[in-house]
């Protein structure tokens, strides 16, 4: 279900209120494939986002003490962390910088995903801006592997 106070000027206020907070992030998911053209605009339920770093600790620190969002307890995993922010949900991917390469480990390395390595890019938008959105590829590679990150939450869930 689509959330009615997701939008891009939203998506843009929380990746600069990240960058702000020295969290860099590039968008993902939905809005990205979106912004990439490789698929018609349409409503968002929530916000991905991936995140370059060895760990948590720096997101999870910021989460802690800032009162703008709210921890989405039940959807934090060693590869994802979720968190509402102006009432919408904020999922934020692990990537851990793996030297030419980045990998997400879902579910306690019940499934290890390489990113492709252009990876994190960016989008020219209108002037001069460029907006750190995740490429063509890794958004469709993504897409198309998801089946193994369901097939290990599955594992996971009934561990």
């Amino acid at each position: 279900m689509a959330n009615a106070h997701n939008s891009l000027t939203l998506v843009l206020a929380l990746m600069q209120r990240l960058s702000l907070a020295q969290i860099d992030t590039w968008l993902a998911g939905g809005w990205a494939e979106e912004l990439r053209g490789l698929c018609p605009p349409r409503p968002h339920r929530d916000i991905d986002l991936l995140y370059p770093a060895a760990n948590f600790y720096h997101l999870d620190h910021w989460l802690a003490s800032t009162k703008e969002c709210s921890v989405i307890a039940a959807k934090s995993f060693s590869h994802k962390r979720a968190f509402l922010y102006e009432q919408v949900m904020i999922e934020m991917l692990l990537l851990e910088p793996q030297g030419e390469y980045s990998l997400t480990s879902f579910f306690d390395g019940r499934y290890d995903f390489i990113w492709p390595a252009d990876t994190l890019s960016f989008l020219k938008t209108s002037g001069k801006n460029t907006l750190p959105v995740a490429s063509p590829q890794a958004l469709s590679r993504y897409r198309s592997e998801h089946r193994h990150v369901e097939a290990a939450y599955r594992a996971y869930a009934n561990a």
